[in-house]
C-alpha cells in the first residue's frame, strides 16, 4: 500500500531532460500532443502535478481505462480516436521496443524509439528528445 502511494504522488517522478522545452516548441509549432502510456488511472492525476505537461493534459490515454494494454491494436485505436486523425500521421516515441514500437507499427503509426544509450539499431531512434525536433524538421504539413 505504501509504495502504490508513493507512486501516486508527483514528487516520485520527474520529466526527461527536454521533454517539457520540446513539447512546449511541438504546441506552438501545432502539433497535437498526448501521452500513451500502460500505467494506470493515477496517471491522470499525476500529469496534473506536472503544469509543464498542460499540452497533454486532454490527450492522455492510460490502458487500464482503456481496457487494452500496449501493444495490444485496441490501445492504439484509442490514441488515434483522441488525436481524431489517420494513425500513420501519428509519430508515437516509445522506450519499449515490443509495447510501443512494434505495436505503433502494427497499429499503422509511426514509431520513434527514445534510446538514451544508442545502443539499438532500431531506426527512427532519438537518444533525447531535442532530436524529435530535428525529425520533424524533416516532415511535410502533417501536424500530429
Amino acid at each position: 500500500d505504501e509504495l502504490w502511494e508513493y507512486f501516486a504522488l508527483p514528487s516520485s517522478w520527474r520529466l526527461e531532460q527536454g521533454a517539457v522545452e520540446v513539447l512546449t516548441q511541438l504546441a506552438q509549432k501545432g502539433f497535437i500532443l498526448g501521452l500513451a502510456s500502460n500505467f494506470d488511472a493515477r496517471l491522470l492525476d499525476l500529469a496534473k502535478g506536472f503544469p509543464e505537461l498542460g499540452v497533454v493534459e486532454n490527450r492522455i490515454i492510460v490502458s487500464s481505462l482503456v481496457g487494452i494494454r500496449k501493444p495490444g491494436k485496441g490501445f492504439f485505436d484509442a490514441v488515434v480516436q483522441s488525436a481524431q486523425v489517420p494513425a500513420h500521421q501519428i509519430a508515437l516515441v516509445g522506450d519499449d521496443l515490443h509495447n510501443d514500437i512494434h505495436g505503433a507499427k502494427a497499429a499503422g503509426l509511426q514509431p520513434i524509439l527514445f534510446d538514451p544509450s544508442g545502443l539499438s539499431i532500431v531506426q527512427p531512434k532519438i537518444s533525447t528528445f531535442n532530436e524529435l525536433l530535428e525529425l520533424k524538421k524533416g516532415t511535410q504539413s502533417n501536424k500530429s
